[in-house]
């Protein structure tokens, strides 16, 4: 099993076009084979930071999610919305 953290930082007074955005990522990406978790988090005290947690049955699958039309559709959406990059770390659990 792979967990991502991708980190989504929109520009100060774009937080809601990001977030509409982000969202509309869910339903689609659960109904993706593979996936076992698909959340999105906003920052309580920078209401800009949003971090998706995701969980998916294999590296090939994240991949595939990776190469999708809604994610990278979304992507090219909120790009002139970002403050930053998007960043993700790919991990393994490493505590019971």
């Amino acid at each position: 099993m792979i967990t991502v953290f991708a980190t989504v930082t929109a520009k100060d007074g774009r937080e809601s076009e990001v977030k509409e955005a982000l969202l509309a990522l869910v339903k689609p990406t659960r109904q993706e084979s593979g996936c076992i978790e698909y959340h999105f988090y906003q920052g309580q005290d920078n209401p800009c930071e949003f971090v998706c947690f995701e969980k998916w049955e294999s590296r090939a699958h994240l991949d595939q999610h990776r190469q999708a039309n809604h994610l990278r559709a979304c992507l090219a959406k909120i790009e002139i919305w970002l403050g930053k990059p998007v960043t993700m770390i790919i991990s393994d659990k490493i505590s019971a």
